[in-house]
């Protein structure tokens, strides 16, 4: 699949992470595109060394101390201004919107009664495995 057959449609495209932002890129050369997020992203100039990874892990810790939810990992990363990021930057890609309240048969409607009109809603909210057409093959080991 490429993005050349989202063409002619306005695609919202849901997600906060590095893959909704590579589907924003490519998807948005080709036709119109909106961005929704639930939090405003949070991008990273410069590259993701030895000492943001520290940082990084800190925080998580820190979170994790406090009893909360470690969080996405973009969360605590930042999304990196890459080449196609900064490109996209100047394009006028990354203006994102708040998160829309509800789907309506012909697109999405935000709490404050704006609505829009979308073909396709491309919902990219981040990586969990789903096994469970496996569990039939009992393929788990006695340490799981």
């Amino acid at each position: 699949q490429t993005a050349a057959q989202f063409a002619g449609q306005h695609v919202l495209i849901v997600g906060g992470g590095i893959s909704a932002v590579q589907l924003l890129d490519e998807i948005s050369q080709v036709t119109r595109t909106t961005w929704v997020t639930r939090t405003p992203p949070r991008f990273r100039d410069g590259p993701f060394d030895q000492e943001a990874g520290r940082a990084a892990v800190a925080m998580v810790e820190d979170r994790v101390r406090q009893g909360l939810p470690p969080n996405s990992v973009v969360s605590v990363t930042g999304l990196p201004v890459t080449p196609a990021i900064a490109a996209m930057r100047e394009r006028g890609v990354l203006q994102r919107q708040d998160m829309f309240e509800a789907i309506t048969p012909t697109g999405v409607r935000w709490a404050d009664g704006r609505q829009l009109d979308v073909d396709v809603i491309l919902w990219c909210t981040g990586f969990r495995s789903a096994l469970d057409h496996l569990a039939p093959l009992q393929l788990r080991e006695p340490s799981g």
